[in-house]
């Protein structure tokens, strides 16, 4: 009773508040990526970011249609992260891959094209927080309206 008198609990209160991060459940919250045709948003689809392979080729997560598909945004993503987008089903070897990795906490975007990551060199921020890791076999491939799967590998909560 004697610190409450004194104000020494109210003010430990109140210097736990101040530092206790802002959005804690937040923090961990999964994030999405947005798939769209075009920039007009006339054909659009998302996924959960969840560590999981997404095959738009038959059954395909929130009508995620293969082959038609040429842009994405990330809505949330959290940070020591990566995904893949490729051209094949995810249980098919060949075609082309993008290997993108995230590493801002969280990592909201605009529309990103697809075909436009072709030009980008390994190495290169194409988005505040998204960086192209890796081009696999995209030869003269267009890229544009042929993504058939997305592979999301998140690292493990703290």
């Amino acid at each position: 009773m004697t610190l409450l008198k004194h104000g020494v609990v109210a003010t430990f209160v109140t210097f736990v508040a101040m530092f206790q991060p802002l959005g804690w459940a937040s923090e961990y919250d999964e994030g999405s990526i947005s798939f769209a045709e075009d920039t007009t948003e006339s054909k659009t689809c998302n996924i959960p970011y969840m560590e999981g392979d997404y095959d738009f080729k038959g059954e395909s997560p929130d009508n995620c249609v293969n082959d038609e598909m040429s842009y994405f945004r990330l809505n949330k993503v959290p940070s020591a992260s990566q995904f893949e987008l490729e051209k094949r089903r995810c249980n098919e070897s060949g075609g082309w891959v993008v290997v993108l990795s995230v590493f801002k906490n969280p990592t909201t975007t605009g529309w990103i094209s697809i075909p436009s990551l072709k030009q980008y060199p390994e190495g290169h921020i194409v988005a505040a927080g998204v960086r192209l890791k890796e081009k696999k076999e995209i030869g003269d491939d267009d890229l544009k309206g042929e993504l058939s799967c997305v592979r999301v590998r998140r690292s493990a909560l703290p």
